[in-house]
């Protein structure tokens, strides 16, 4: 799966095996090894799979979904035999009946990976509610969950795993850690010319600037976080098991926040080179316009500057040059100690600004709501 020395580096620096064990601080040795090495493996397909046309990658997850369910299966390259390395692993650590949650979930993935090409390979970027059902499969945490039994040596009946309410409880954990995701790798997807983005579906649906659509991602995501916590303190008993129930549920908490703070470690999310074929992000009243332009990109945003130092973006025109500045959401924080004043463009007469809004962090912008406004931090630390 990393053919050369530049993927093996590429994949050390993503820390993978931090957000396993974020995501499941108790885990035995054995079933933190078997995670982490099912999240490398799902990223590197991940990667794998954008590089191929859409009949080619329906054609070659079929095919590695036939090898995981064939026995014996003879692998004919590294992604077939990581697949059989990990089903004859969870045989020996799992039961029958978590094994086969686990390929179904796998067969869910596939299934979104292959609507996620066929979407590239058109062109089209999702609306907002098709996005949504999507990204709660794409982002892997179905299949992670599936896990917890031979991970955690965690065991929960039928009944109560498939209960209405820790079903929604899987469900938004795999939400907020998808929608974070998006917020954490806009900036790098869209230079990418990837269509599969949260900010970038309510920005082409809604006619809105790139700004008003993290706010409105912002929004959508600590919404979700709140319903989780609720959720959560709404459990019902589940008699016998109230004990497992308690660990599955800090396990699910335990992603939420693991996810974060492996989001400010991994090299998984920043942005990198410029893309062999670099794309324009121009966003105007009829939405975004996404054609193919020479690299790189000057564009410059239109903000808008309170006496006291706050900043919000103005509905306006930009264009998206991810190496000369980052368009920010609306926010109250003051930015001028951290970026300097030369960051933040004043522009009373609505003509276009005179100054470009840089920042020497390439920290992707950390979330936050407060009562009655959402923020995004700056903070670099």
């Amino acid at each position: 799966m990393l053919p050369t020395e530049q993927h093996v580096r590429g994949a050390q620096n993503a820390k993978v095996g931090w957000l396993a064990a974020r995501g499941f601080p108790t885990a035995t040795r054995r079933g933190l090894q078997l995670v982490a090495d099912w999240t490398l493996l799902f990223c590197m397909l991940d990667d794998h799979i954008e590089r191929l046309d859409a009949a080619h990658a329906e054609a070659y997850l079929a095919r590695l979904l036939g090898v995981l369910h064939s026995e014996p299966a003879i692998a004919s390259d590294a992604f077939d035999a990581a697949m059989i390395d990990i089903r004859c692993r969870l045989q020996a650590q799992a039961s029958a009946a978590s094994i086969a949650r686990f390929e179904t979930a796998v067969a869910g993935l596939f299934d979104g990976f292959a609507t996620e090409a066929r979407d590239r390979e058109r062109g089209r970027v999702p609306d907002v509610t098709s996005y949504l059902q999507l990204r709660e499969v794409t982002v892997g945490l179905h299949v992670i969950l599936t896990l917890v039994e031979a991970v955690e040596d965690l065991i929960l009946p039928d009944h109560v795993i498939d209960h209405p309410v820790l079903r929604r409880l899987a469900s938004r954990t795999s939400n907020i850690v998808g929608w974070s995701n998006d917020l954490f790798t806009y900036e790098k997807e869209i230079i990418q010319g990837e269509i599969h983005n949260l900010v970038l579906a309510i920005m082409t649906e809604r006619k809105i600037p790139m700004a008003e659509a993290v706010a409105v991602t912002v929004e959508l995501h600590d919404e979700e976080v709140c319903r989780f916590i609720q959720d959560i303190e709404l459990l019902p008993s589940f008699g016998a098991a109230d004990p497992a129930v308690r660990r599955y549920v800090e396990m699910l908490r335990c992603w939420v926040r693991g996810h974060l703070d492996w989001a400010r470690e991994t090299g998984r999310y920043q942005p990198g080179a410029a893309p062999t074929a670099p794309h324009r992000m121009v966003t105007t009243d009829d939405g975004p316009d996404l054609s193919p332009a020479p690299w790189p990109l000057a564009g410059i945003p239109r903000h808008v500057e309170a006496e006291d130092g706050r900043i919000a973006m103005r509905r306006s025109r930009a264009r998206l040059d991810g190496h000369a500045y980052r368009e920010r959401a609306r926010g109250t924080e003051d930015v001028r100690p951290r970026v300097g004043l030369a960051g933040v463009v004043e522009d009373d007469r609505g003509s276009d600004p005179a100054s470009e809004y840089r920042s020497e962090s390439r920290e992707i912008p950390r979330v936050r709501g407060d009562s009655d406004r959402v923020r995004i931090d700056l903070d670099p630390s």
